[in-house]
């Protein structure tokens, strides 16, 4: 499945009409990837996977029967205002969890479902996560694609990282290619900044928003005075500001001389130019005419070409696709991907930018911006929840994925009577005092998503909520965490997925039903159709 062929030169670049995209290393490591079936076309839901580490209590997580008739136990009472719009999934089983280090590939295999293994490269690759599969889909009209969040940056001594497969496949649930670990954003702050730009308050964002200047003019005050500016530039503030080039700086000789102008003292930069945008920040001569006309007059070589990409709307990647597509047929199955997701990154860019310049938060009600990422973890975890609410209600998203604790988790649970660190106390070695203070915790998970569900259902989405629109699973990678098996995982569907759910359910399949058959028929329920997933053997047909 894994193909290690042909390598490029590191020049490579492509060509086209008047324009060149050099690509990144192709070393023949990442597998081919296979093209998505086309969506159906209709409403587009909300997708979200919340994973918890150190599996569940099962008998305090699992209801005691099948069907429509059941009641919740105790992790899953909290979530009885939602009953109808949930469905519990039980007797799923994950062998891609299964094995030596389970806390090392847990969260990478949760949404994967594909072991890790070894190449001899020293990588070890692994399979692209659901989320990211759906993404590609479902979030290409959003100025996120996905988003990948969490609480803890790291947990435990070892921080889920081993000799095998690092710390990518222990620290996140997000893989956007089999070699490429997402990581999960942890800081509230940071987080509100990406979504909804800079500023802490409404009046500050404004502001920001309605600079025509440089951002730098907002601290202006605060700047230290500048001294060795050279008087060209000094003039080019003033006179050049309304030009496309403030100033042009040029000349016939890169270098002269045995040492080319440069000494112990003050390096090669003031034997060099004659133009200092800042005391330290000598500007470059160029001598190259090809090089200025294509800055001046921009790209293309003839009049023809200038045209063609001046009228030129779409990507700039669309200019050497044709070049593009003859050198993939050039490339072994691994460089193909390679060189893909390389592309697809750079179109990615260009496709956010545009799409975030086009966002409108006017008729949004935002908070101020967080000051950083709470010292109390209630507060912490609830103002994710938050953010990512409002991110699916402003429609920057669709995709959310969310660890809600990390994998060797040592954070204590204080706020509803439980002083052990959560992993430690998920070795309980079957004591019954140790099991009561573990569901504890689990159900203060539960409570804490639970406050999420409430907040998408009341939250009006066209003819619908939120909840209504949404396709979220809930759920653990881990069975018992005295055992570190991953059969029967504890998940549950929550949402309507514009009526691809039916929910006010609990199913229970037979022994050894792989978990990648959930994941397949969440994606499926989502417009996200794929052949197969992991070890999948097909959809679930009544979730």
């Amino acid at each position: 499945m894994f193909i290690s062929k042909k390598h490029l030169s590191r020049r490579t670049v492509l060509r086209g009409l008047g324009v060149s995209v050099a690509l990144p290393l192709l070393d023949a490591m990442v597998p081919a990837g296979t093209a998505l079936a086309q969506t159906a076309a209709r409403p587009k839901p909300k997708l979200g996977f919340f994973y918890l580490p150190h599996g569940a209590v099962i008998d305090r997580w699992t209801p005691a029967t099948t069907g429509r008739a059941f009641e919740l136990p105790q992790i899953l009472a909290p979530f009885a205002p939602f009953k109808d719009e949930m469905t519990v999934v039980s007797g799923l089983r994950n062998e891609a969890a299964e094995g030596a280090g389970v806390h090392t590939v847990n969260p990478g295999t949760w949404l994967s479902c594909t072991s890790p293994f070894w190449e001899k490269t020293g990588d070890a690759l692994r399979g692209i996560s659901a989320d990211q599969i759906a993404a590609r889909e479902l979030g290409a009209d959003t100025p996120f694609p996905s988003l990948e969040l969490c609480t803890e940056v790291k947990a435990g001594s070892g921080a889920a990282c081993s000799p095998e497969f690092g710390c990518g496949m222990g620290s996140t649930i997000s893989f956007r290619t089999a070699s490429q670990p997402l990581p999960m954003e942890h800081n509230p702050r940071k987080l509100f900044y990406r979504l909804f730009g800079q500023g802490d308050t409404a009046a500050e964002r404004e502001a920001i928003s309605a600079q025509t200047g440089s951002l730098l003019d907002l601290v202006s005050d605060e700047a230290s005075s500048l001294r060795g500016i050279s008087a060209d530039q000094i003039a080019a503030r003033e006179l050049g500001a309304d030009t496309p080039f403030p100033s042009l700086e040029l000349c016939t000789e890169v270098k002269a001389g045995s040492s080319a102008a440069c000494s112990p003292e003050f390096g090669c930069g003031m034997g060099s130019t004659i133009s200092f945008r800042t005391a330290s920040q000598p500007l470059p001569m160029e001598h190259n005419p090809r090089k200025l006309f294509y800055r001046l007059f921009g790209q293309g070589d003839t009049a023809a070409e200038r045209e063609a990409i001046a009228a030129q709307t779409g990507s700039l990647l669309d200019l050497v696709g044709d070049e593009a597509t003859s050198l993939r047929g050039q490339l072994g199955p691994a460089d193909q991907a390679r060189m893909a997701e390389y592309l697809d990154s750079v179109r990615e860019i260009e496709r956010q930018a545009q799409k975030m310049a086009d966002q409108d938060f006017s008729k949004l009600e935002l908070p101020d911006a967080p000051t950083g990422v709470p010292a109390d973890f209630d507060e912490h975890i609830n103002l994710q929840f938050d953010l990512a609410a409002l991110a699916y209600r402003a429609g920057l998203t669709r995709i959310v994925s969310f660890m809600m604790a990390a994998e060797i988790s040592m954070l204590t649970y204080n706020q509803v009577g439980v002083s052990e660190a959560f992993h430690p106390l998920s070795h309980h070695q079957n004591n019954a005092d140790k099991m009561a203070r573990l569901a504890v915790v689990q159900t203060y998970h539960s409570t804490v998503f639970a406050r999420f569900l409430d907040k998408l259902k009341s939250t009006p989405d066209g003819d619908g909520s939120l909840l209504d629109h949404s396709i979220l699973l809930y759920g653990s990678n881990m069975s018992d965490s005295n055992l570190h098996n991953a059969d029967p995982l504890p998940s549950v569907v929550f949402g309507r997925g514009y009526g691809a759910l039916r929910g006010g359910q609990h199913l229970k399949f037979a022994q050894d039903t792989p978990h990648a058959n959930l994941i397949l028929t969440l994606l499926a329920r989502a417009g996200v159709p794929v052949e197969s997933l992991g070890n999948s053997t097909g959809e679930l047909g009544d979730v």
